[in-house]
Order: C-alpha cells, then structure tokens, then sequence
C-alpha cells in the first residue's frame, strides 16, 4: 500500500463554546487553526481547564465509535 500525501491533517478555525449556569457563553476554544505533515509530532500543553481534552473530543466526536455527540465543534472544519 502506498503511504498517503504528505499533508495529512487541516484544522481551520476551529471553535467550541459550552453554556455557564448563568446562560452566557464560555468560550473553551477560539479559532484554533493547525496543520500536520506525515511524520509530525503533535503536543498539546496547557494549564489544568484549559480545554486540552475538550478540543480532542471534538476533533475526534465524528469518528467511528464514539459515543459522546456533545462535544462536537461549534464551527470551522
């Protein structure tokens, strides 16, 4: 099988936001945008609720066998 193209992943202005108790949005992620070559290492690092595992949740909510539906992007691609 041949490997596929050298440009294996584009995220672009990607955003997510949940409801607070008090009705107004909170912004988790803002407009991330990345791309990934074959071959890159990718690292995520940020603070304790920064939304490290909320954006692989939505990046990852339309994959095969995934269950949780809510954490899905809010916009971008």
């Amino acid at each position: 099988m041949r490997p596929s193209g050298r440009h294996i992943l584009e995220i672009e202005g990607v955003s997510k936001a949940y409801e607070q108790k008090d009705g107004s949005p909170l912004r988790v992620i803002d407009g991330f945008s990345a791309s990934c070559m074959r071959g890159d290492k990718i690292v995520l690092m940020g603070r304790n609720g920064q939304g490290k595992t909320t954006m692989l949740k939505a990046l990852l909510a339309n994959a095969p066998g995934v269950e949780e539906k809510d954490v899905s992007v809010d916009s971008g691609w």
